[in-house]
């Protein structure tokens, strides 16, 4: 088994030195570790509410972090297969602050270059930049969103080619 197959053990230890912190303070301080057990027994109705209100309001948070974990990982999976297998990506290398792009002319160039090459199913020109958004009416700001924008004109129109051997899949 690789290292990547195990799953991470921060988790484990940042609860394992919280507890060895609540052992200390224990040991330094046992009058108020008695002060907080002494009403457990004296008024078990209310612990037992407190102690299933917690465990309820933990389940329900969790369920709404998984829940949405669930649907942006659907939503990703479906844009991810929408466009449909990627070999290769090809970008315009950074030249300092400014992001450079593709002419659309090279793009035509290089679409005519594969045109009849059997191997290369599409080709799709796509522009990426991450950037700050403010909302000034409702005084809210993302510190980064992602944009992609897709010419979904030439997508749409070129029909895809196939290659025999994928198609018979």
């Amino acid at each position: 088994m690789s290292g990547d197959e195990y799953p991470s053990r921060r988790p484990v230890a940042i609860l394992t030195l919280v507890f060895v912190y609540l052992a200390v303070l224990t040991l330094r301080r046992p009058v108020f570790f008695k002060l907080g057990l002494r009403p457990i027994p004296r008024r078990k109705a209310q612990s037992t509410l407190i102690v299933v209100g917690l465990m309820l309001a933990t389940l329900i948070i969790t369920a709404a972090f998984v829940t949405g974990d669930t649907l942006s990982n659907s939503i990703r999976t479906v844009a991810i297969e929408g466009m449909g297998e990627m070999d290769e990506v090809i970008q315009e290398p950074e030249t300092g602050l400014a992001s450079s792009y593709f002419k659309m002319t090279r793009y035509d160039t290089l679409s005519a270059q594969l045109a009849g090459y059997t191997l290369v199913d599409h080709l799709l020109p796509v522009i990426q930049e991450s950037v700050p958004v403010v909302n000034a009416t409702h005084r809210r700001s993302v510190r980064s969103l992602s944009i992609l924008d897709c010419a979904l004109k030439t997508w749409l129109c070129c029909p895809v080619r196939r290659s025999p051997t994928l198609s018979a899949k």
